[in-house]
């Protein structure tokens, strides 16, 4: 075995001891299939600018179907929440299961504090990108800042 083998042999040692040893799965699975789909871009006779390109273009509609899916998502949990929560507590008051909460109005503002916590910028986000109104029925619980809704018809006519 040649050194420059020996050398990447090496590098490649190190660098899964540092993938086990730092969490780093995911960035390392993302380079190899890059790596991948520029191997299968680059056709033979075509330059490797047609190659990169056309991985840039992949990688841009992933990104965007990736986006578009988040904000779905998004948009869907809350009014997924308030058919299910209460089918969820009629089922465990059926089967006599106790419940770390009175009624089911306490439960639906906890959920949605704490969604708004964690998901915040997604939430906040997902109006202004789709035109939609606020996910939450209730929007004193937003916000000023996220609240980008469109205006009612009646406003609409109202003010022209």
């Amino acid at each position: 075995m040649n050194r420059p083998a020996q050398i990447s042999y090496g590098v490649m040692v190190a660098m899964l001891l540092a993938v086990a040893f730092m969490g780093l799965a995911t960035p390392l699975l993302t380079v190899l299939f890059a790596l991948f789909a520029l191997n299968v871009f680059n056709f033979k006779g075509r330059s490797k600018s047609f190659a990169i390109a056309l991985f840039l273009v992949t990688v841009g509609a992933i990104g965007l179907a990736a986006t578009f899916f988040a904000l779905e998502t998004v948009s869907a949990a809350p009014k997924l929440a308030d058919r299910l929560v209460p089918k969820v507590v009629e089922y465990a008051r059926m089967h006599e299961v106790d419940l770390p909460f009175k009624d089911v109005q306490s439960l639906m503002q906890l959920i949605r504090d704490e969604v708004l916590e964690r998901f915040g910028f997604w939430a906040a986000l997902a109006p202004a990108c789709c035109g939609r109104r606020p996910l939450w029925s209730s929007a004193s619980s937003w916000p000023s800042a996220c609240l980008r809704t469109q205006p009612s018809s009646s406003t609409a006519r109202s003010t022209r």
